[in-house]
């Protein structure tokens, strides 16, 4: 999932800084696995995640709409 939120995240975000080999490129994420607490949808479009504030902010995402493309890593 945040590799799909890399597109809409804002390049001051913690997460963009730290991990953004990670997020960009056909990777590996572990490290995902530990920022993402919770994860929801109802319909794979539309999604609440539930995460630290420290790392991710509402403010980190300049539009509320954007669309983001994951490819399975090799």
């Amino acid at each position: 999932m945040l590799k799909l939120f890399s597109n809409g995240l804002s390049d001051r975000n913690i997460l963009k800084r730290l991990f953004d080999t990670q997020m960009e490129e056909n990777t590996n994420f572990p490290e995902a696995e530990g920022i993402v607490w919770q994860l929801k949808t109802k319909d794979n479009i539309h999604f609440n995640i539930a995460a630290s504030e420290n790392l991710i902010k509402d403010a980190d995402f300049p539009s509320l709409e954007f669309e983001g493309d994951y490819e399975i890593p090799v």
